[in-house]
């Protein structure tokens, strides 16, 4: 996704992630006429922003305002109007985006073990891709 963005924000205050800044990606998603609805962030910001209360988090957003289906596993709350997600793939980076314009697709696990007839570890891989959609195709 870094590679396909668009715009990048450095942080006002380097390797420290503020509503502000998100302010300013999301400003320049509207200014393209689309219209941001999702924050990925690293779990150290996350508990940042729920240490500041800049999060409103997600045990007191209605399940009726966000049905728990669409939450997932790793999200947060929410921050700017944005559905806030967690996850450790993006140390020192942060996603702003409209989430049906990104396809996020997982490949199957493959699972094995390092050796058949003595196995002492097991080995599990699974790899995922972004990519923006791109809607003239």
């Amino acid at each position: 996704m870094y590679e396909k963005a668009g715009f990048t924000v450095k942080a006002e205050t380097e390797g420290k992630l503020t509503k502000a800044d998100i302010a300013k990606a999301e400003s320049w998603i509207r200014n393209q006429r689309w219209y941001a609805d999702t924050l990925v962030i690293h779990p150290e910001q996350e508990a940042e922003f729920l240490i500041k209360n800049e999060i409103w988090h997600k045990n007191k957003i209605p399940i009726s305002y966000i049905p728990e289906e669409q939450r997932g596993s790793n999200y947060a709350g929410m921050i700017n109007g944005l559905n806030v997600y967690w996850t450790p793939l993006v140390k020192d980076l942060a996603f702003v985006y409209r989430k049906s314009e990104v396809i996020v697709l997982n490949t199957p696990l493959k699972i094995d073990f390092d050796n058949l007839t003595q196995p002492s570890s097991l080995i599990i891989e699974q790899y995922c891709s972004s990519a923006p959609v791109d809607s003239k195709e």
